[in-house]
């Protein structure tokens, strides 16, 4: 019998850019048990389909069935590249499966709006 990789869902929604820096919630959605293995997910963000933030990689392992807290992981972003667009993508996939986003999600980028005085 194949075991099903664990999925994963963004906590958080109006994802904003604030400082260069994207902070956001990802949760796991279900345990590590004996019919769900465990998956490594990566996240970036990225201007069209060019990664403007480093590359970060998680991996979700828990075991806790019981406390949701124990299935939630905290992601910091931070761009590393100029952007000149006001919208920009988050995205998280499987590591095996970079073509195929498990997550996208808009991001307002609020980090270089100039104000009008």
């Amino acid at each position: 019998m194949t075991k099903q990789k664990i999925n994963v869902s963004l906590l958080s929604t109006n994802l904003n850019m604030v400082s260069s820096m994207l902070k956001f919630q990802l949760i796991q959605s279900e345990p590590v048990s004996m019919s769900m293995t465990e998956r490594t997910v990566c996240c970036a963000v990225f201007n069209c389909d060019e990664v403007v933030t480093e590359v970060k990689t998680i991996k979700l392992d828990s075991t806790d069935g019981v406390n949701l807290n124990n299935r939630v992981y905290e992601i910091s972003l931070s761009l590393n590249k100029p952007v000149t667009g006001g919208l920009l993508q988050l995205r998280v996939w499987d590591e095996s499966d970079d073509k195929n986003a498990l997550i996208r999600e808009t991001v307002k980028n609020n980090t270089f709006i100039e104000q009008d005085f």
